[in-house]
């Protein structure tokens, strides 16, 4: 258990890591994660309660998937690497101290969610991952009741919910650089295609109708997790045709299907994408610039 071998009293194991290096998986893996949802979410990252149990699970989670340090090395004497040691009165109640340095009468420290997203955020970390999820699962619920179910001012969620938009819009753009040549597709293989309204107010009421109707084109390639989304102004032939050409390859079968289940499963996987875009800009969270609303 992660708590019986981190504390560095003498006599006992120091523990240079939150979990063992072959336990750390890439970010992208969260996305692979289908049964994490914001309902279990808790089974994966622990309670709000605050308690040892919880804030266990929660450090487990987000060091095995990067999003703090697996590992801490001195900075101040440069001899090796940091000890988890445990400390109640702090935020996930464990603390990064250099053993060397003590032993020189230096006390060097730092905090678990020190040069992390969450540094800067008062609430717990479990909270803000619960409101993460519930942003990806839920964009038309509006900030009051959304403040209502996790506890927190209004705001808090405005904040939170500007800064998550920032991230993903800044990961999608990154990808889109990175990838303009991206190819679905291929001979004898199937690419769907559908349109979906995002931020969509249910039954004509809610904040969202003042906010600007957003379209995404998305395609997937069945029987595979490839994915490809754009944000398109207009959904005709000639907005449509041109994205189809440059990334889908000859020879494909393009599918474009209203039932229910294609939706759904477009919508599916447009929300994976959408929490990997996420968590994978809450990793570099140094990169965080205000882009504005």
């Amino acid at each position: 258990m992660l708590l019986s071998s981190t504390s560095a009293h003498k006599g006992r194991p120091q523990r240079h890591t939150i979990v063992q290096p072959s336990e750390l998986r890439p970010v992208e893996a969260i996305a692979n994660l289908p049964e994490l949802t914001s309902r279990n979410i808790a089974d994966f990252i622990g309670n709000i309660d605050g308690t040892e149990e919880s804030d266990e699970a929660a450090l487990r989670f987000l060091a095995t998937y990067g999003l703090v340090p697996n590992e801490r090395e001195c900075p101040e004497c440069l001899n090796g690497k940091m000890s988890l040691v445990k400390d109640n009165a702090l935020p996930l109640h464990f603390v990064w101290r250099c053993s060397s340095c003590k032993t020189s009468n230096i006390i060097t420290k730092k905090m678990i969610r020190e040069n992390t997203f969450f540094q800067e955020q008062k609430l717990s970390v479990q909270k803000i991952v619960h409101i993460a999820a519930d942003w990806v699962e839920s964009p038309g619920r509006n900030n009051e009741r959304t403040a209502s179910l996790h506890g927190v001012t209004t705001s808090t969620i405005v904040n939170l919910n500007k800064l998550f938009r920032q991230l993903t819009e800044q990961w999608f753009e990154r990808q889109i650089e990175k990838n303009s040549n991206f190819l679905l597709g291929g001979p004898g293989k199937i690419v769907e295609i559908d349109e979906s309204h995002m931020y969509k107010a249910k039954y004509n009421r809610g904040h969202m109708l003042r906010r600007k109707s957003i379209w995404i084109f998305g395609m997937t390639e069945r029987h595979t997790n490839k994915v490809a989304m754009f944000r398109v102004k207009q959904r005709d032939a000639a907005t449509l045709l041109p994205i189809i050409r440059a990334h889908v390859k000859p020879g494909s079968m393009i599918v474009s299907d209203e039932r229910k289940d294609f939706k759904e499963n477009m919508l599916i996987k447009l929300e994976l994408l959408i929490r990997y875009a996420l968590f994978c800009r809450l990793q570099l969270c140094g990169e965080i610039v205000d882009e504005g609303d």
